[in-house]
Formats: C-alpha cells, sequence, structure tokens
C-alpha cells in the first residue's frame, strides 16, 4: 500500500462533519472520489471516533512513523543479508540486498517526510 500525502488525505476527507467514526470517513472518501490509497489509510486508522480533523492527522502522522520503522527494519535486515552474500562471495546476491535496502531506506524517509508534514500542519493548527 502506498502512503498518500496529508494534503491528499485532507482532500479526500474534505466536508468531513465531526465528530466522525472510522467507517464514516471511509464512506466520505469514497463518496469524494477520493483515492484508493486514501481509502486504505482512512480504513486502517484506529477504530474510534476522531473530534476534529486535527485527530485524522494525527493518527494519519503516526501511521506514517510506523511505516517508516518499519522500512528502516526491512533495510537492516537486507543489510546484514548483503554483508553476508559479500563475505560468501556471492556478490550478485549481495548486490541485489543491498539495492532492496536502499529502496527501504528511500520509503522510510519519504514516511518520515510524510510524518514530519502532518506534524508540522498539526502544529500550525495549534497556533
Amino acid at each position: 500500500m502506498t502512503h498518500p500525502s496529508a494534503a491528499t488525505l485532507a482532500h479526500g476527507l474534505k466536508g468531513a462533519k465531526f465528530p466522525i467514526n472510522k467507517k464514516q470517513l471511509a464512506e466520505l472518501a469514497r463518496k469524494n472520489k477520493a483515492p484508493e490509497d486514501v481509502i486504505e489509510v482512512v480504513e486502517d486508522l484506529p477504530d474510534q471516533e476522531f473530534a476534529s480533523i486535527t485527530e485524522v492527522e494525527h493518527a494519519f502522522g503516526k501511521s506514517h512513523h510506523l511505516k517508516a520503522a518499519e522500512h528502516h527494519e526491512h533495510a537492516a535486515r537486507h543489510h546484514k543479508e548483503a554483508a553476508a552474500h559479500y563475505a560468501a562471495g556471492r556478490h550478485e546476491k549481495a548486490a541485489h540486498h543491498a539495492h532492496s535496502a536502499h529502496a527501504h531506506m528511500l520509503h522510510a524517509a519519504h514516511h518520515a517526510g510524510e510524518a514530519a508534514k502532518a506534524h508540522l500542519i498539526h502544529e500550525e493548527k495549534k497556533s
């Protein structure tokens, strides 16, 4: 699953009347013809009632943090595999794992950036 930007999420939830629960948010996203990745993210939000868009954005930012951590873990495993293959003389496999590690680090950076943007949006709304 790809993770949409905070702006794409907000656009997909345009017109939300709060308080609103996850199921209602998903229905609204479908009504707004939001991209499938927005609907998937909404469906992955905690099963709770949200009092404001700020609460939705906070949960969304937290999901980006979790995705970043997940990609970091995958990258670490691929780095370890690459080192083992290289030490054993299996350079093609080492290169494959090094490439996979790099890809996971790029995804982690993307999710960390989106989490930071969601946090900034949240902070701007507080002030």
